[in-house]
């Protein structure tokens, strides 16, 4: 069989979208932010790698700079990688269902994630690959360095959940009790947007007002697919303590923006928040992405609610001229 034909470097004119999105959406290990309108949204330009008839696709954003074509990390984008059944998709193809144990013993998974990362540096020789939590045993092949993510399985109910609250979470819980603090829906995703922006945007330079705004303009169309959802906590006159942004799909809540007033953190506010929002969705069969961090402190607060690491892993491939570039930014 012509492995070339079966596993596929496409540009993103040539990818099927509806059967992207399908095999992203089937997929065990899929994330929101591999959809195609998110990757349209966020990566502008982006290539795809396209296993069979889309059993398995690796989205591959790219960018240029100084005549050099490199793969990157878009914003508001944490993992990408691999989705789908690769393996087993091509397994069945060259040797058919009644002969699957010889074809495992013929094309191993890390031969062909091995032929994969090969195609995928064929194209664009430098760059940044995102690889998701799925994708351990690739990270381990190419030697891609884990990055910190941290979960909270929601299925249980809320009893469950709070038996897993640190000593620290349920003192600041009780700080908060005191205070008049209401836990509200909202609508307003730019009021989110912005207000993240002004806390946090200099802490991350690598973030443009562009990124902010394209970001905002992907969340208020995910809004009218029900795929956003706002919260926010007031005190008892109304003013705004702590506000977060959620993205949401059939598997997660993803934390994506978090913000507390100064006069919020007084009152543990995003405790508040936080311990609200596991009681809203409490029982449901979803995991609560809480994006990170790889700062202590961010860490630190997310473990106390209970949360467990599901790394997800980076591999670079970058030549001087692109460091040197990174640095002057």
């Amino acid at each position: 069989m012509n492995m070339d034909a079966f596993i596929r470097y496409l540009r993103r004119r040539q990818i099927d979208a509806i059967k992207w999105d399908r095999c992203v959406e089937n997929a065990a290990n899929g994330l929101i932010y591999a959809c195609s309108e998110y990757l349209d949204a966020m990566a502008g330009n982006w290539n795809g790698l396209v296993v069979g008839d889309y059993e398995a696709v690796i989205p591959l954003p790219w960018r240029s700079k100084w005549g050099l074509t490199y793969y990157y990390h878009p914003p508001f984008i944490q993992q990408l990688g691999l989705f789908g059944q690769a393996a087993p998709a091509l397994h069945e193809a060259l040797m058919g269902r009644e002969r699957q144990a010889e074809a495992d013993r013929l094309l191993p998974a890390p031969a062909l994630y091995k032929e994969i990362v090969n195609l995928v540096f064929s194209r664009i020789r430098y760059g940044d690959l995102l690889l998701n939590f799925g994708n351990e045993e690739i990270a381990r092949q190419i030697g891609a360095r884990p990055c910190n993510n941290l979960v909270l399985d929601l299925s249980d109910g809320y009893a469950s959940l709070a038996e897993g609250y640190k000593k620290d979470l349920v003192n600041n819980l009780r700080k908060a009790e005191k205070h008049d603090l209401h836990y509200l829906p909202d609508n307003h995703v730019l009021d989110a947007v912005d207000l993240y922006e002004q806390y946090y945007g200099q802490r991350m330079p690598s973030l443009s007002k562009s990124d902010y705004r394209q970001f905002a303009a992907l969340c208020e169309k995910l809004q009218q697919k029900n795929r956003v959802m706002v919260r926010k906590v007031v005190d008892d006159g109304g003013a705004l303590l702590s506000i977060a942004l959620f993205l949401k799909d059939e598997r997660r809540i993803y934390n994506m923006m978090n913000t507390t007033t100064e006069a919020g953190r007084v009152v543990s506010a995003n405790h508040f928040l936080l311990d609200q929002l596991l009681r809203e969705f409490a029982g449901a069969p979803l995991l609560l992405d809480l994006e990170g961090s790889d700062l202590p402190g961010v860490k630190h607060f997310y473990l106390n609610f209970g949360a467990r690491e599901q790394p997800y892993f980076k591999y670079s491939r970058t030549p001087l001229a692109l460091r040197l570039w990174r640095k002057l930014r």
